[in-house]
């Protein structure tokens, strides 16, 4: 070892601008400087990820980590993408068995509500059960007599925007094209009566 005296070194932290939660280097120094400690480094995850799925605008989520953690803007956008990627990941893992996940925690409600006697809710709990497993039967319709229905609605209106003397000529042109021979029709006036007085007998 030599005994000379060696210069002393200024040492300044690089900050955290370019990675959210990366140790920082001190210049001309061995090794890594713990920039923040894992449990802050969990703390600003947990924080961030609540904040993402909250309302709140990208610019309230900056004012709350700058204030709570210090961080800058590129620092919070970087952990974001950082969780993203995270949640990603995590849902892709999980997809496949989502459909059983479901439904366990069905049977769990029903068996609950069996176990109360809240029938309505074993009820409901079993025909979404038999949506998730697909055996609930479609309902059966008869297209047939639906048809006819929208047919006969479809020709009311269309009556319905004829003017009435036109109408009226045409009921008349079909009558004698048919050569029923029945009579004209009569026409009645109909006159409303009022509520307040009883109907004669």
């Amino acid at each position: 070892m030599s005994d000379e005296p060696k210069e002393p070194v200024d040492l300044h932290l690089v900050t955290d601008d370019e990675e959210p939660n990366a140790p920082a280097r001190i210049d001309q120094s061995p090794g890594l400087y713990p920039h923040v400690t894992p449990q802050e480094s969990a703390q600003r995850q947990q924080v961030l990820a609540r904040l993402l799925v909250s309302w709140y605008s990208s610019e309230e989520i900056y004012a709350v980590m700058s204030k709570k953690f210090g961080m800058t803007n590129k620092a919070v956008d970087l952990l974001e993408v950082e969780i993203c990627k995270s949640w990603a990941s995590e849902d892709n893992r999980r997809k496949p068995y989502f459909k059983n996940a479901a439904r366990r925690r069905l049977l769990r409600h029903v068996e609950k509500a069996a176990e109360d006697h809240a029938w309505g809710g074993v009820f409901k709990g079993e025909e979404l059960l038999s949506k998730i497993e697909g055996t609930q039967a479609p309902l059966a319709i008869d297209m047939h007599t639906s048809g006819e229905i929208q047919h006969t609605h479809a020709l009311a209106r269309m009556l319905n925007d004829i003017p009435q003397d036109e109408l009226r000529a045409m009921i008349e042109a079909e009558r004698k094209r048919l050569g029923d021979g029945s009579n004209a029709p009569i026409e009645v006036e109909v006159v409303p009566t009022e509520d307040d007085k009883p109907a004669e007998t």
